[in-house]
């Protein structure tokens, strides 16, 4: 079978586009005083246990930063697939807690995908959240005392971003998934992260008690010696 290229003006104008996000999100990283890396530096990202991700054929771990945003140690980075899910930007952070894995999602996609691997669907005493939300977990008890009537309301009531499309916690990790963020405000994608695990209840640490990673990998995901240098765009 024969193989079509795109014309080479094509492939440079793509390229070039990438390259100015990459510019545009490290600029925006150093703004806030993170770290950042074009790549997965020292595989930081893929060790995550991000949920789905094993349900996708390809995936990249693109435009990566991580240190303390709001006085919380995060990674932010993009997850580019070859089709479904599109593409996303992340937020990972961690609580000293051992959750059950648990994923709060807007889009049937998810929920498509998490039923594959046998994760059912919890429902909450509110129908307005069970049209808007879906809960998907193992456990109906950790469920129940995870998502309570203030993580309800926040997400329904107070101004989570209609970008925001999935929060998931897993173990000590807990991360945010929106609709790709402007190359100059990745914020959106930190804001939900760190807003998430401010709702969380306060007892979850007590009943599901854990300990966060003892080397924070926003601390080594890119080495310290590695400057964070401006991506050229010649």
């Amino acid at each position: 079978m024969r193989r079509v290229r795109q014309p080479p003006e094509k492939i440079d104008q793509k390229e070039k586009e990438l390259l100015a996000r990459t510019e545009g999100i490290r600029s925006w990283a150093a703004a806030k005083g993170l770290r950042f890396s074009p790549t997965d530096v020292n595989d930081a990202v893929s060790r995550i246990p991000i949920p789905f991700v094993d349900e996708i054929t390809y995936f990249q771990i693109q435009n990566v930063m991580g240190g303390t945003y709001r006085g919380t140690g995060v990674i932010g980075f993009e997850l580019v697939s070859g089709g479904e899910p599109p593409p996303a930007s992340c937020a990972v952070t961690c609580i000293p807690a051992d959750c059950p894995p648990i994923t709060l999602a807007r889009e049937n996609l998810h929920h498509r995908l998490f039923r594959h691997a046998g994760v059912r669907t919890i429902s909450t005493d509110l129908g307005a959240f069970n049209r808007e939300w879906e809960v998907l977990c193992r456990d109906p008890r950790f469920a129940d005392a995870f998502v309570d009537q203030r993580m309800i309301l926040w997400l329904l009531e107070r101004g989570v971003s209609k970008m925001s499309r999935m929060f998931f916690a897993t173990g000590a990790w807990v991360a945010c998934f929106t609709d790709l963020a402007p190359s100059d405000d990745f914020g959106i994608a930190l804001d939900g992260a760190v807003d998430f695990v401010s709702h969380i209840p306060r007892d979850i640490t007590d009943l599901y008690p854990g300990r966060k990673p003892r080397v924070p990998p926003w601390e080594r995901m890119v080495p310290r010696d590695q400057p964070n240098t401006p991506v050229d765009l010649v």
